[in-house]
């Protein structure tokens, strides 16, 4: 390598270290189901002190992943879950939140082979019909397991970008 790419590579990386990841990170209240796919889109390259010198310190770390957690509030809980590569710079993201559901459970499809997952499905109040996960370990209050005929208060969680719904609890409650 001749020493006018050193000099430059070397300007470069320090022009990168100084600016930051050269977006204008938007501020947490900002973001939504609507502009994850635009922070997706520009952030590549930003670092997790980037991050927290816009959004502060994080609410919770992701643990099976390389990740943060910001609470964005709302009337059920609503987070942005955010991933990092190895050096610690920005993959991707997405938005969890919770679900809250009323109704009578009409089929449990157990899991099939080594799966872990059953799917539950249950007629909300409102005559609609709705699928959710839940893993064989899911905790039911009010009764020992959950059966067909129940009646119960679900609280579940989604993520932008997924199919699935998953059980976070559920109260039985006839």
């Amino acid at each position: 390598m001749n020493m006018k790419k050193i000099v430059c590579t070397l300007l470069c990386a320090l022009t990168l270290t100084l600016t930051g990841c050269g977006y204008d990170i938007p501020a947490l209240n900002e973001i939504s189901v609507d502009t994850i796919q635009q922070l997706n889109e520009d952030l590549p390259g930003c670092s997790r002190d980037d991050l927290i010198k816009a959004w502060g310190e994080p609410d919770a770390l992701v643990t099976t992943l390389a990740g943060d957690i910001w609470d964005l509030g709302g009337e059920l809980e609503t987070l942005l879950n955010v991933y990092y590569n190895g050096d610690n710079t920005y993959n991707s993201a997405l938005i969890s939140y919770q679900i809250a559901y009323t109704g009578t459970v009409t089929e449990i499809a157990e899991p099939v082979g080594e799966a872990t997952t059953r799917t539950v499905t249950v007629q909300l109040d409102d005559g609609t019909t709705v699928k959710l996960n839940t893993a064989n370990t899911t905790i039911y209050t009010g009764a020992d397991e959950l059966a067909v005929g129940n009646k119960a208060n679900f609280l579940c969680n989604a993520m932008t970008g997924s199919q699935y719904v998953w059980i976070y609890s559920a109260e039985i409650v006839g």
